[in-house]
């Protein structure tokens, strides 16, 4: 196990130790997979502390954050999504994308096998889009799902 402490500010992950009254600053803390060898998994330790950082700053979002009357991204779904931003990269799951949603969700896109899925994440919802070949297969939503039940749709 690895545990990198860090912070985000202004687009940047740093992988150190801040004091976490800066202002302005998101403090990260990743606790990482298994290493498979020094150099993967300092990349993968490094995408991963980003793409948290990224969902993290989606707390700082005010009302109307896309100018199209857009909702704040919610405490609850950020929290979800990193809990599944976990579970992905444990079963080496490609990211392809993560952004916050208008309606206070998050958003993760990731691959697997020949297909690509989203997962739309709210406070009591996950939904699950799979496409393949740009062709919608499957779009199924969760209520009130626990987050190890999740885990092994993933």
């Amino acid at each position: 196990m690895l545990a990198v402490h860090g912070f985000y500010e202004n687009g940047q992950v740093r992988l150190n130790h801040i004091p976490p009254t800066k202002k302005g600053v998101m403090r990260v803390i990743v606790t990482f997979l298994e290493e498979e060898n020094d150099t993967d998994s300092a990349l993968n330790t490094t995408a991963y502390a980003t793409h948290i950082a990224t969902i993290n700053s989606f707390s700082i979002l005010k009302p109307n954050w896309d100018s199209y009357n857009a909702d704040v991204i919610t405490p609850k779904s950020i929290v979800l999504a990193t809990e599944l931003l976990a579970d992905l990269y444990q079963k080496n799951r490609p990211i392809e994308g993560i952004f916050p949603m208008r309606n206070g969700g998050v958003q993760i896109e990731f691959s697997k096998e020949t297909q690509e899925i989203e997962l739309e994440i709210f406070d009591d919802t996950i939904s699950f889009l799979v496409y393949e070949n740009s062709i919608l297969l499957e779009n199924k939503s969760f209520y009130n799902l626990k987050i190890t039940a999740i885990s092994k749709l993933l």
